[in-house]
């Protein structure tokens, strides 16, 4: 469930609009939890819930991650030859501690958020995964989450073994082991949203998603694009030019389609009324731009 040989200490928490409550997390420093530790990571903490018959752990995801030496908390105001070379023998703590800590003065500072989740534990059984049933306790030995539990937590509620119509639309960050699963009728039947700025790739997540639930879906899947910008149609031509995917391409005219297939003779316009032509009558003029 957990990963050996590595444990912090719950020492703060604190109440938050966004996330209802925020934790702080102490863990010593070594590389080896440097490079463990990361965004995302997802931790488990006894709560107020436990009893002696069971053990219920509250989960929590990492946000954010930050290296401490306290000999450095101090003002840098001072002499700077001094200030110069506690710096440099903080920076010799970091190198010389691998897997085993022994300074007192690095840590590793988490500020952590619930998940609303546990991991009940009974002292006979096995571990299940249900809503939190009470906070954190402050003063708690904290554990991470082994890639095992963190695919457990991040698809709960998914029966990979029972249920079929599923694609995976990626994996954690942080661990490539554990992958996210997704319920292929519930996206297309959600309302949702991807907001960023221009260029950071929201077009280019989309047609990724759409591509791997055609390839994944087990049931009959329609889909309609209103492809105002002309990304879509070519983001997604491979997928629209093959023998699964029945796509159809509908346009106002030449001067609707991405460019490269307007100057194709085989596209054919019927103004004013919309053209409903094969997908494939584009597949020559754009195969030319790769």
């Amino acid at each position: 469930m957990f990963v050996p040989d590595m444990e912090g200490t719950l020492m703060e928490l604190a109440e938050a609009p966004e996330t209802r409550y925020r934790y702080v997390v102490w863990f010593d420093y070594t590389r080896r939890a440097i490079n463990e530790i990361q965004d995302g990571t997802l931790l488990a903490v006894p709560n107020f819930a436990g009893d002696h018959s069971t053990r219920r752990y509250s989960v929590l995801e990492v946000a954010t991650v930050l290296p401490t030496h306290y000999a450095l908390q101090g003002s840098t105001g001072g002499y700077p030859g001094f200030v110069v070379e506690a710096a440099r023998s903080a920076a010799q703590d970091w190198e010389i501690q691998d897997t085993e800590a022994t300074e007192d003065t690095t840590k590793i500072r988490l500020v952590a958020i619930p998940t609303n989740l546990e991991i009940v534990e009974p002292l006979s059984g096995e571990p299940m995964i249900g809503p939190e049933s009470n906070i954190a306790m402050v003063g708690a030995r904290v554990r991470i989450l082994d890639s095992d539990y963190a695919n457990r937590i991040a698809n709960h509620g998914i029966d990979r073994e029972r249920e079929t119509n599923l694609t995976v639309i990626g994996t954690m960050a942080r661990d490539d082991q554990v992958e996210i699963l997704l319920r292929i009728e519930e996206l297309y039947r959600t309302h949702f949203a991807i907001f960023g700025f221009t260029g950071v790739g929201k077009s280019n997540l989309l047609s990724t998603i759409v591509a791997k639930v055609l390839d994944d879906a087990t049931e009959p899947l329609k889909l309609v694009f209103f492809d105002l910008m002309s990304e879509y149609t070519v983001l997604l031509l491979d997928q629209l030019l093959s023998d699964r995917v029945s796509g159809r391409i509908l346009t106002l005219g030449r001067h609707t389609l991405p460019e490269g297939c307007s100057n194709s003779s085989t596209v054919r316009t019927a103004p004013p009324r919309w053209t409903r032509r094969p997908a494939s009558s584009c597949d020559t003029a754009c195969s030319r731009r790769r």
